[in-house]
């Protein structure tokens, strides 16, 4: 049977797609509990972005563009263009777009669950730039 707290546990997940701006990749951070349901709610998330499919450690990429939220907000940079402090919107979602002339391929968005402290990764960036052949 599970605990109480494998019940509550909220996980992020994180979903990447092409924007419509260009060189932009937009990343989805949504706050799921354990049947993958979203929870809606305001949640401070530790997100950056990463070459590793672990989550480990940061981009060495410099990113051509200043990464902006469009749903919920950036509180704060902690290195700018790759680790920032989000809260998302009361739906318990936050979107954010990268910009980057590069399009690399390499990419991954790691976020920090808001009440477990595991990380949580998004699929490699790909093709997931506008303009990414």
């Amino acid at each position: 049977m599970a605990s109480v707290a494998q019940k509550n546990a909220l996980s992020v997940r994180i979903d990447l797609a092409a924007s419509a701006t260009t060189d932009g990749m937009e990343a989805t951070l949504s706050v799921r509990n354990a049947r993958g349901e979203i929870v809606p709610g305001i949640y401070c998330l530790e997100a950056w972005i990463s070459e590793s499919s672990t989550g480990a450690g940061l981009t060495a990429d410099s990113y051509s563009g200043t990464v902006t939220a469009s749903t919920g907000t950036i509180l704060t940079a902690f290195t700018a263009k790759k680790h920032f402090s989000v809260m998302t919107a009361s739906s318990g979602i936050a979107v954010l777009l990268a910009v980057d002339s590069a399009n690399p391929t390499d990419q991954y968005v790691a976020a920090k669950s808001p009440n477990t402290g595991l990380v949580h990764v998004s699929a490699v960036s790909g093709t997931n730039w506008q303009g990414a052949a």
